[in-house]
């Protein structure tokens, strides 16, 4: 299961003029529910199955994208629930492709047994706002009240890369060693540390032939409170 790509970025580099739609931002454990004839499972971003619950009678397919607000440390200050933040298919039909307010449209349409509320803790949907309350609710970031901002446009169908503005931004650094041999051998080494994800930085070397660039791992993590050209 694939999960939206995140851009972060500081309220310095904010931009609601891209971006119609706002929420803050929700601190728990990412899972997908998918929901499927007597079964409904919960998944990790990993794919790792969290909880399998039998349901009482049969049902469409759907599957349900939320934060299980449980076992973190924002969390522990609430009781245990999921916040549903997006849907890929509705009893039976696929809105991946749909507009964002349209997916939250239909994933509360999904009928959610009371068996599975019950495993989940109850289950809620995030709250969406214009993104011209972008700012004064950024108040509420810095009063410590809330995590950070999740930026969206509505058009957009599940997959798009969403804004994520925090306090304060971290970038993995990861070195690579370049190998200038077509052959593979190391006839001269070069090395460079790139800023970004680990599944940036493999990108960024896929245009590279013959397997001549290396990834070897991240060497140390920065953390700042504002995104330059340069990370």
């Amino acid at each position: 299961m694939y999960r939206n790509n995140y851009a972060d970025n500081t309220v310095k580099n904010m931009n609601t003029k891209h971006h119609d739609l706002v929420q803050f931002k929700l601190d728990g454990m990412w899972v997908c529910v998918e929901i499927e004839g007597s079964w409904a499972v919960v998944r990790t971003r990993q794919g790792k199955i969290r909880e399998k619950v039998r349901l009482p009678e049969p049902q469409p397919r759907s599957i349900l994208v939320g934060e299980w607000m449980v076992g973190t440390t924002r969390a522990k200050k609430s009781e245990k629930r999921l916040v549903v933040f997006d849907c890929l298919e509705a009893s039976g039909w696929s809105v991946e492709a749909r507009t964002y307010l349209h997916r939250m449209l239909e994933a509360k349409r999904v009928t959610i047994p009371q068996n599975l509320s019950e495993v989940l803790g109850g289950v809620e949907y995030v709250e969406t706002f214009n993104s011209s309350h972008a700012l004064k609710m950024w108040n509420q970031v810095e009063s410590g009240d809330e995590e950070g901002l999740i930026l969206r446009r509505n058009v957009n169908s599940y997959g798009c890369t969403v804004a994520r503005v925090k306090p304060k931004v971290e970038r993995d650094y990861f070195a690579t060693i370049i190998h200038t041999s077509p052959e593979g051998k190391a006839l001269s080494v070069g090395g460079s540390l790139t800023p970004g994800g680990e599944e940036v930085v493999r990108a960024r070397l896929s245009p590279l032939a013959d397997a001549s660039a290396f990834h070897v791992g991240r060497v140390f993590k920065c953390q700042g409170g504002e995104v330059t050209a340069r990370g």
